[in-house]
This record gives structure tokens, sequence and C-alpha cells, in this order.
């Protein structure tokens, strides 16, 4: 079936503005990406404290020692001061980055340091759902990308010995949870650029009525000499015809 100019015109345009709304939403201003790193402090400045002490509790109170268990507990205490260290930084990107790839890691070396068949290896999603929840709809997608890829190589290549067929089943859960995660991601954002639009439409209301004001005021000073000396003018005038 032959589409007309119109009708390729009108996709054309619905293309483009689909576009235009995924550019919209995944752009960031400097104060969305100064909220976005106040909002990963405080989740890191939580999860330090709960690491150590988890850390200081399986020290004390267990008796049978697991290397494999506090090499997952150090590495994610490390990570944690790592991040929120580089938090401290200017460099939001960087930070994003860092965050997505190692927590994605730590995943996967807390899966190949579980039991098989291994499945702590689904944990993958926690990497797209915490971006969905503090992130942009683009750095969401990215982890998404990452925990994928890192869940079909480690799978395809049978890296962690994962039977075929509890593999496949953990990677439809992935697919299907992961679709939620990106839709969540994606209306967060669209109505947290809302909020930041009317925010800023607010703050330009606001500075137009304070330079309204302003020059009003100026204005009116003027003016009011003007017509008091007009009403003494006026005043004066009937004075002398009396």
């Amino acid at each position: 079936m032959r589409h007309t100019p119109v009708q390729d015109s009108k996709r054309g345009s619905r293309l483009q503005k689909l576009i235009q709304q995924l550019d919209d939403i995944s752009s960031l201003t400097p104060l969305q990406k100064q909220h976005r790193i106040n909002a990963l402090q405080r989740m890191l400045i939580a999860f330090i404290p709960i690491t150590l002490i988890t850390l200081l509790v399986r020290l004390l109170f267990v008796s049978k020692w697991n290397i494999n268990d506090y090499g997952i507990l150090l590495a994610a205490l490390g990570l944690n001061i790592f991040i929120y260290l580089l938090t401290r930084t200017d460099r939001y990107y960087l930070t994003i980055v860092v965050t997505i790839v190692s927590g994605a890691l730590l995943v996967v070396y807390t899966a190949s340091m579980s039991e098989p068949p291994h499945i702590a290896i689904l944990y993958l999603i926690i990497t797209p759902l915490t971006a969905s929840i503090f992130l942009s709809l683009f750095e969401t997608l990215v982890s998404s990308f990452v925990a994928l890829s890192l869940l079909l190589f480690f799978g395809i290549n049978q890296i962690l010995p994962i039977e075929p067929l509890i593999f496949r089943n953990l990677l439809i859960i992935f697919l299907v949870l992961n679709t939620f995660i990106i839709f969540a991601g994606y209306q967060r954002n669209r109505l947290e650029n809302e909020r930041f639009a009317l925010m800023r439409v607010e703050e330009r209301s606001k500075t137009l009525e304070y330079l309204v004001n302003s020059i009003s005021h100026d204005f009116k000073t003027p003016l009011t000499v003007i017509s008091t000396s007009v009403n003494m003018i006026d005043k004066l005038a009937d004075d002398e015809r009396v």
C-alpha cells in the first residue's frame, strides 16, 4: 500500500515530535543534575553505614568465616565510599557512568560467588531500577543496556554455569521487568520536566512582577511631583483670579 505525501508528512511530523519529546526528557538542566546528585548522595549516606554495620556484625557474631561474603561486603563498602567522593566533584557524567558500570559488575561478582544455578545474576535488574528512580531516561536506557549485555555475555558464554532453561526464564523475567522500569522512568522524567518547567515559569513570573513594580515605582515618584506641581499652579492661578 502506497502512502500519499500528506500521510508521509504527518508520520514524519509525529516522529519528529516523539524524538523531540525524548530529547527533552533525556536532556538535563544544571538544577536537575544537582537534584539527582543530591538524591544519589542521600542514598549512599544510607548504604555506607548499613554495609559497615553488616560487616561488623558478621565479624563479631558469625563463627564460620566465608571469604566470599566478606569480599562482597568490602567491595560494596569501598564502592559506595568511592562513588560518594565522586559525587562531591563537578563531574556529573563520570559519576553516573562509574555508578552504573560498577554497580552492575558488583552484582555479577556477587552472582559468581553464589551457589549454582547463580540466580543472583537476576539482581542486575537493580541497576536500571535505581537509574529509573534517580537518573534521566537516557541514563536509564544506558543502564538497562549495560545490565542486559552483561546478562547475555555471562549466560551465553557459560561463564556462569547456568542451565539453558533457567537462563531463558531469567532472561524473560529480566526483559519484562526492564520494560516496566523503562516505562516508569519515562513517566517520572516527563512529570519531573513538567515540574521544573512550571518552576521556571513561576520564577519568570516573579521576575516580571518585580520588574513591573520597580518600573511603576520609578515612574510614580516623578508623576506625583508633576501632579503636585500642577495642582499648586492651578491653586495659585485660582487665587490670583480671586
